[in-house]
């Protein structure tokens, strides 16, 4: 096959297309930065990603087994007007630290908690957080070899 790059495209793109990655959420501290949220209101992007790839780590405990609620209302206020009206996406990108083998996969002992927990934190966020969360993306880049995606070995 070749590609006729002179072709015009029969394709077009909208405003949801492309988005914005924000971390800084998840530290109070960071999300309170007035320059950040004076950036996040200029972008005034249609979707934001909330990433990061040890997440659900800060917003959990220290002892890793429940969601500090008070942190996570602090951070997420300290963001709501920069959101805008933008839809939002949570990605829990991985697993707390005491639930993972040394590759960093959940162990099949834990499964369950996890998904306790991750329910838990759709509760809250939208019950005790009061955030319009659009869409939750569970897992992130977490299919180490090809040949063995999504399985436990």
């Amino acid at each position: 096959a070749t590609v006729d790059w002179d072709a015009p495209l029969n394709a077009r793109t909208t405003p949801m297309t492309f988005g914005v990655a924000d971390y800084e959420v998840h530290n109070p501290a960071d999300a309170a930065d007035p320059e950040f949220n004076a950036f996040l209101r200029r972008l005034d992007s249609p979707f934001i990603r909330i990433h990061r790839g040890d997440f659900p780590r800060q917003w959990l405990n220290e002892a890793q087994t429940a969601w500090d609620v008070e942190k996570i209302k602090t951070a997420w206020n300290a963001l709501r007007e920069s959101y805008g009206d933008a839809k939002i996406m949570l990605n829990l990108s991985s697993f707390p630290s005491r639930m993972t083998d040394e590759r960093g996969m959940i162990r099949p002992e834990f499964e369950s908690e996890y998904v306790a927990l991750a329910v838990e934190l759709m509760r809250i966020m939208r019950d005790e957080v009061k955030a319009d969360v659009h869409y939750w993306e569970v897992f992130n880049e977490k299919d180490g070899n090809p040949d063995k995606a999504g399985y436990y070995k």
